[in-house]
């Protein structure tokens, strides 16, 4: 891990869709960094023997209870330094296909959760004059779709263009907001597909492997540090060089 001086010691991060994959990495290793995270999680996920969690399980999308409980801990004391929207979905199917219920559950789920969250922490910064730090979970899918996944490529697009306006609005109070695009990582969400498609995912990557977790999560803490105090309005590819140029398998012939 990257060598941070202690800049986490103590500071308040809310992390969404923390209980697996990439947002229950980042929790475990901001607490190694001594920081404070406030998770946000459907269903209860650790064992808190530390007093660094403090967990609210409710649905990313509802807004209510997230709101109540987050406005009690700002109204103790509280103040956040960090958000990080981690939290979203993806429904595999054809847009042809695709009801306008998911369509619905995808939008709420992938950005408008997001942005009442970002906007409701982006006021508590504001309020307390906090040089504060916004981050969104975006895709590589919002620049090249897969094939079935249009209306998840869609929401990520939107994600990243909501980024950069959200960067611009903010910037005036020292606020800065980006976002990150992972590439093809082994979770329990892509096991299937990798098992099934192996070989054609590792043709698009140029680095010819997927990316681990702890890679991914490094690269998500540089973006919420002061080594990248300015850098704002940015999309940072996690992505071992994936469809970089075509072909690119042919490296290793």
């Amino acid at each position: 891990m990257q060598n941070f001086s202690n800049e986490f010691k103590n500071k308040n991060i809310i992390i969404t869709g923390g209980s697996r994959g990439i947002g229950k990495t980042l929790v475990e290793k901001f607490i190694e960094l001594g920081a404070n995270v406030i998770t946000i999680n459907r269903t209860k996920t650790f064992d808190l023997k530390t007093n660094k969690i403090i967990e609210i399980n409710a649905d990313i999308n509802d807004n209510k209870t997230i709101k109540h409980s987050l406005n009690k801990l700002f109204d103790s004391g509280l103040k956040v330094d960090i958000l990080i929207n981690n939290a979203g979905i993806l429904i595999p199917g054809k847009i042809m296909d695709t009801s306008l219920n998911i369509w619905r559950e995808t939008v709420e789920t992938n950005i408008l959760a997001s942005i009442e969250l970002s906007k409701l922490v982006a006021r508590h910064m504001i309020d307390n004059h906090s040089e504060g730090n916004i981050i969104f979970a975006g895709s590589y899918a919002a620049n090249l779709p897969s094939y079935s996944a249009g209306v998840y490529a869609a929401s990520k697009a939107m994600v990243i263009s909501i980024t950069k306006s959200l960067a611009a609005e903010l910037a005036p109070y020292k606020i800065r907001v980006n976002a990150y695009s992972p590439g093809v990582v082994l979770t329990e969400m892509t096991k299937k597909n990798f098992k099934e498609n192996k070989a054609e995912i590792l043709n698009q990557i140029s680095m010819n492997r997927l990316g681990e977790l702890d890679e991914v999560a490094n690269s998500i803490i540089f973006l919420a540090s002061n080594n990248s105090s300015y850098i704002t309005g940015h999309n940072l590819k996690i992505d071992g060089g994936k469809l970089s140029i075509q072909n690119p398998s042919k490296a290793y012939d």
